[in-house]
């Protein structure tokens, strides 16, 4: 790991109705394509990515459509 990382937040939207926002997280994660998904109201994933010298901490969160989104505001 290199000493130089940084972690970055990433929050995707979407209806609770298979729209395929989970199954796109899975594939860029996971390097894989799941075609029967269970679906769930929230969840979260973590990606390495390094980019030359750097390590990206990518945390991705997976959240379902709500009106309630002030808390997820930095």
């Amino acid at each position: 790991m290199s000493l130089n990382q940084q972690t970055c937040k990433l929050v995707v939207f979407g209806s609770y109705f298979e729209v395929g926002r989970s199954s796109i997280i899975l594939r860029f994660v996971l390097d894989k394509f799941v075609e029967r998904y269970e679906p769930t109201l929230d969840d979260t994933f973590t990606k390495e990515l390094q980019i030359e010298d750097e390590t990206i901490k990518l945390q991705i969160f997976d959240i379902v459509d709500t009106t309630s989104y002030d808390s997820w505001r930095a």
